[in-house]
This record gives C-alpha cells, structure tokens and sequence, in this order.
C-alpha cells in the first residue's frame, strides 16, 4: 500500500478493498475489529484461517482438522464482524456490556464500552465483579416459551412478537380488562386512525 496514504482515510479504504480480502481481514486483525486466532469448540487447538474458494459470503473462515477428532469444524470470519457491527449501531458508547470470554469481544473495551466478562467454565457470577449472563438468558428463555404458545408464526414478524412479549410482561401477563383497555389505548398512540387520506 502506499506509503504517502493516510490510516483512516476514503482514499485508504478505497485502496485496502482493491487489494482484496485477505489484506482488509489482516488489516481488520491489526485494528482489533476482529480476532487474530480462534480456538476450536471440540478440541481447543487454534484454528487456521483458510480461504475458500466456495460459497462462503467472506470467502474466509477459521478451520480445524484436528486428525481423528474433527473433520469439517469451521467459524466463518464475518461472525466476528457483524457482532462488532451489530453492538456499534445498537448500544450507546460508555454503555456495560457482559458477555462470556468469547475472543471476538476482547476488542469491546477498545470500543468504548465497559466490558464485563464472565467465564462460564470457572464461575456463572464473576466472584469480583458481580458481572452475570442470567438475567438475559432468563429472558431469552421465556420469550421462546412465549413463541412456542403461538400457534402461528408469520415470517419476518420477530420484532412484533417480541414487542408483544415485552408489554404483556410489563403488566406481569395479565389478561385483565384494564390490561386490555390499556394494549387499545397503546395501539391508539401508536397508530392511530386516519380521518382522511394521508398526502
């Protein structure tokens, strides 16, 4: 790359994608944004960062082969930048985050955010500094119970559903009369009737 551009900059971008994957992913490495290593789940040996030549949207992912214990285990490297893309344009900087030990989220610190990790493998309440994954797992559990009492699900409708899950447990699942007065005067503000065509 030449030297005179400038880290940071349109034209440096510009010039980094012309070079292809492989450079923006090492680049992407140097910065942090994405892990440099990765461990395999099955055996805990690093994996290699191979490139594909099928289908796979990066054209990159991390593979083991570990002879005799894993055949095809593989992580595709654009895991690790959505995630990071996903907290960026959905939680505040200088907001906590608590997450597992996950290798993709050492760089949240670097980001901004306070990061609070907890190894699941030693403890499920970090004895020093009360950082847990509970109370979202708790959650995510009963959101799917709630799920699984619908008798239909439309497709694309996830964040309806959610939003239906969330209120009814704001008011403790009450199926009380006031509870349904309250979802018609919520629906009301929320879209409320046309008198005339809308221009």
């Amino acid at each position: 790359m030449a030297a005179l551009v400038t880290e940071y900059t349109l034209e440096f971008f510009t010039l980094l994608n012309a070079r292809g994957k492989k450079e923006l992913i090492e680049w992407c490495m140097k910065e942090g944004l994405i892990a440099s290593s990765y461990e395999c789940p099955k055996c805990n040996e690093q994996m290699r960062l191979n490139e594909r030549k099928s289908v796979v949207l990066d054209r990159f992912e991390w593979r083991c082969r570990k002879k005799g214990v894993n055949t095809h285990v593989c992580r595709s490297i654009k895991e690790f930048m959505v995630n990071l893309c996903v907290i960026k344009e959905w939680v505040l900087p200088g907001s906590t985050i608590v997450s597992d030990c996950w290798k993709a989220y050492k760089c949240l610190s670097d980001e901004g955010f306070k990061h609070l990790e907890v190894n699941h493998s030693v403890c499920f309440k970090d004895p020093d500094t009360g950082a847990h994954t509970n109370s979202i797992e708790g959650t995510w559990s009963a959101i799917k119970r709630f799920l699984c009492n619908h008798t239909s699900h439309a497709e694309g409708m996830f964040d309806h559903y959610l939003a239906e899950y969330l209120w009814r447990r704001s008011r403790d699942h009450s199926l009380s009369d006031e509870t349904f007065q309250n979802f018609l005067k919520a629906v009301v503000t929320l879209y409320p009737p046309l008198g005339k065509d809308q221009q």
